[in-house]
């Protein structure tokens, strides 16, 4: 509320500078608003993460979504029900981890599942196969403690809501296996890159022009609002990292601009 009230007297003030020097239309005002703002100061950035940070620690987002809905969302069925007990799944931002119990009761030889989420909500059960991490961060918790994956999946979960998403697509990339796939939601319009030349293209569209340079060891699809990255080899690639330019939690998922880290 705090960045909106400012926002709204920075619009204003701006707006009366703008028709006193000539400037004839409000969107004139309007982006000018917009270019300062995003100098907004770091102290500025760290008020909204820890508000989104609040939203996490009280769990307020979609906890229990099902298997169908992950099914509707990744079309991915055949390929999750191809997984045998020998592959893993990770569920990043599993919420009560419903889609993966489901997911065990629905398949003969399912595949040992993981789900991570940052808070545990109420009404989660143990469950054979499933092992449950909860009250970290998955950035906190160590590569060899997850262990190597073959699926993970990413529903609106640590990708969309931390202030540092290059960091979370690297992890998912060193937890992969070969063969195996992140499946990862997005919203185009939250979340984007500031190039050089100060044109701007949405975070899933950067991250695909960075893994599509290494064409032998990314095979990458985009449908609707999902990213599925499959790993062709095992490699060392790791994104390189993002200056953050703007962040706020006015909305539960936080809206985010970066420019490339020089």
């Amino acid at each position: 509320m705090l960045i909106l009230t400012y926002k709204s007297r920075l619009f204003s003030i701006i707006l009366i500078l703008a028709l006193t020097l000539g400037l004839r239309s409000i969107a004139m005002a309007n982006n000018l608003c917009q270019h300062l703002f995003l100098k907004s100061s770091s102290s500025q950035f760290e008020t909204q993460i820890n508000k989104t940070k609040t939203h996490l620690k009280y769990n307020w987002f979609v906890t229990a979504r099902g298997l169908q809905e992950y099914i509707s969302q990744f079309k991915f069925k055949d390929f999750l029900f191809q997984l045998t007990p020998h592959h893993r799944w990770l569920d990043s931002g599993a919420g009560r981890a419903l889609a993966q119990k489901e997911y065990l009761n629905q398949a003969t030889a399912p595949a040992q599942t993981t789900a991570v989420s940052y808070k545990k909500p109420w009404f989660v059960w143990s469950k054979k196969n499933l092992n449950y991490m909860s009250d970290r961060f998955i950035e906190d918790i160590s590569d060899q403690e997850l262990g190597q994956f073959d699926l993970i999946t990413d529903f609106f979960g640590p990708y969309s809501y931390t202030d540092n998403p290059v960091a979370i697509i690297n992890k998912y990339l060193r937890l992969l296996n070969t063969n195996g796939r992140i499946y990862l939601s997005f919203i185009s319009e939250y979340s984007a890159v500031i190039n050089s030349d100060k044109s701007v293209i949405a975070l899933h569209q950067w991250i695909v022009h960075q893994l599509k340079q290494h064409p032998n060891y990314f095979r990458i699809e985009i449908q609707q609002s999902v990213l599925m990255i499959e790993i062709l080899a095992q490699n060392q690639v790791q994104l390189p990292g993002l200056k953050l330019e703007y962040f706020s939690a006015a909305e539960l998922v936080p809206v985010r601009k970066y420019s490339k880290d020089p």
